[in-house]
């Protein structure tokens, strides 16, 4: 970022009012209490175990804090596409939700970075959260094994998901960019 010129770089914080932050403590403080349906895995009832984890490891104070900032930000800006990182964290799913709520029109991508291990849960989404979860339109990944990887373990069969490339890697800043694209004044990453 410190090799950028000619672009203004706005923290998300600076779209957060004194009142946000107060109503999401708020929220953490007095909403915690989760209560679950039986939930069964191998046919053995697993409730209580996931209600305490829920209640031992609630969402944090900046999850919150990332949906009512993004909330602010479309309230004053609305955008055509936006990309974030996706690896099914709460901050990545606050983004989304907050995008499908207040900028629906807007295609949401997420660029999953990184290499997925099976120990990956998160990346395996079940076939009711699937209708509950809020993901982005597309879904980026490293390579056509990455994809065949979510595919394969996770209820996203027939979703749109499409491989990419690795951005980390150096040679890739060498390439020439091509000419032919439209000059975008305003990006939100």
């Amino acid at each position: 970022i410190n090799k950028i010129k000619n672009v203004t770089v706005i923290p998300f914080e600076f779209f957060l009012k004194f009142s946000d932050i107060f109503k999401c403590y708020y929220r953490i403080l007095f909403n915690q209490n989760y209560r679950l349906n039986t939930v069964k895995f191998y046919g053995i009832d697993v409730s209580r175990v996931l209600e305490q984890e829920f209640n031992r490891k609630p969402l944090s104070l900046g999850h919150f804090l990332v949906y009512e900032s993004t909330r602010n930000i479309l309230k004053k800006y609305k955008f055509r596409k936006t990309f974030l990182t996706y690896e099914n964290i709460a901050w990545e799913n606050m983004f989304t939700s907050a995008f499908s709520k207040y900028n629906p029109e807007c295609e949401v991508i997420g660029f999953q970075h990184t290499v997925i291990p099976q120990a990956a849960m998160g990346m395996f989404l079940g076939k009711e959260e699937v209708k509950y979860k809020p993901l982005p339109n597309k879904i980026i990944t490293t390579g056509e094994e990455t994809k065949k990887i979510i595919q394969k373990y996770s209820s996203l069969a027939g979703y749109n998901i499409v491989p990419g490339c690795a951005l980390r890697f150096q040679w890739l800043h060498k390439r020439k960019l091509k000419k032919t694209r439209k000059k975008i004044k305003n990006i939100l990453i």
